[in-house]
C-alpha cells in the first residue's frame, strides 16, 4: 500500500507541475483534461523511472564533462518524447522545453519537500 501511495504522488506532482508549466512556458500545451494532466504526469513519471537512469548511466562522461549541466538534455529529451508518445501534449521548441523542464523541476522539488519523497 505505501508503493501505490507513493505512485500516486509521483503522478499527481508530476500531473500538477506539467499544468503550472503549461499556465507559465509559453510553447507547452495540454489538451484541457483532467485525464490529460494525469497520462502525461503518469508517462513522465514511468520514463523517469525506467529510461532516465539508462540514459544518465551511458552519458555519465558527459555529464562529469559539464559538472551536471548535460542533465538538463537528458531531460529536455525525455520530456520530448513524452510529447512523442502523447499526442494531446504539445512543445514548440527547444526553449519551451528548457523552461518546462525548469518550472516542472522547481514545482517536483516543492511537493517533494511536504511529501517526504
Amino acid at each position: 500500500m505505501k508503493l501505490f501511495g507513493r505512485v500516486l504522488i509521483l503522478v499527481l506532482s508530476n500531473a500538477l507541475a506539467i499544468f503550472v508549466a503549461t499556465k507559465i512556458v509559453d510553447g507547452i500545451e495540454v489538451e484541457p483534461s483532467i485525464i490529460n494532466y494525469l497520462t502525461a504526469g503518469a508517462l513522465l513519471g514511468v520514463i523517469n523511472t525506467f529510461i532516465r537512469p539508462v540514459i544518465k548511466f551511458f552519458s555519465f562522461p558527459f555529464i562529469i564533462l559539464t559538472l551536471g549541466l548535460f542533465t538538463i538534455i537528458i531531460n529536455i529529451v525525455l520530456l520530448f518524447l513524452v510529447s512523442f508518445l502523447l499526442p494531446t501534449f504539445t512543445i514548440e521548441g527547444i526553449s519551451a522545453a528548457f523552461w518546462a523542464v525548469f518550472i516542472i523541476s522547481i514545482v517536483n522539488y516543492l511537493i517533494s519537500i511536504f511529501t517526504d519523497n
